[in-house]
């Protein structure tokens, strides 16, 4: 029987980019899919205390990147300047595949990952992962239809077009659409073990 890990000092924070035009149903599908992975955690390893912590990030303007949306508060082992431990990026509506116009996201999500955040992206959102240019020498994958034009824009990673899912340490991606799930569920065997990921 494989062992659990054990819940750490403070919750392990999984947080959500919410740039502009991003598809909510990812959004939606995965807030839930980490509830439900925390809840079912705490039931199994019979603790009251979060063992998930889940947050949204946006750019509020003036007021920069932050979280928008916490399931974890201040009072209850939360704080306003830890970093995520995973921050997923999913895909947007719009035709430009994510790239975006100024840097502001990419630094963050740059910042993030050199204070030890792993990063996961999803779809369209690999663009951004791209633009940071923490994917140059490295697999990635995405919608096998934009696959074409992220090899174009980005020759310096290497675009895998039959790959759903690449794995590594500190970097996943994913392909299509609704491979936020396959994404979610990596996640959380990484995080929580096969156990939490099986019962999720």
């Amino acid at each position: 029987m494989a062992t659990e890990p054990i819940p750490a000092s403070r919750p392990i924070e999984i947080a959500i980019v919410l740039r502009a035009k991003v598809m909510l149903g990812i959004v939606h599908g995965l807030t839930d899919l980490f509830r439900i992975t925390d809840d079912l955690s705490r039931l199994r390893l019979g603790v009251d205390a979060p063992v998930v912590r889940l947050s949204h990030f946006a750019d509020t303007g003036a007021g920069g990147i932050m979280r928008t949306f916490d399931t974890v508060s201040d009072a209850t082992g939360g704080s306003s300047s830890d970093v995520p431990d995973v921050i997923i990026i999913p895909p947007c509506e719009t035709a430009a595949l994510g790239i975006e116009t100024d840097r502001r996201w990419s630094d963050w999500v740059t910042a993030r990952h050199a204070e030890g955040a792993v990063l996961g992206s999803i779809c369209g959102g690999t663009f951004l992962l791209a633009q940071t240019g923490l994917l140059d020498g490295r697999r990635a994958t995405t919608h096998l239809i934009c696959a074409p034009d992220l090899a174009t824009m980005f020759p310096a990673v290497h675009v895998d077009f039959d790959a759903l899912l690449t794995e590594e340490d500190d970097l996943i991606t994913v392909g299509g659409v609704m491979a936020w799930t396959d994404l979610g569920l990596v996640i959380v065997r990484r995080l929580l073990g096969a156990v939490a990921m099986m019962e999720t």
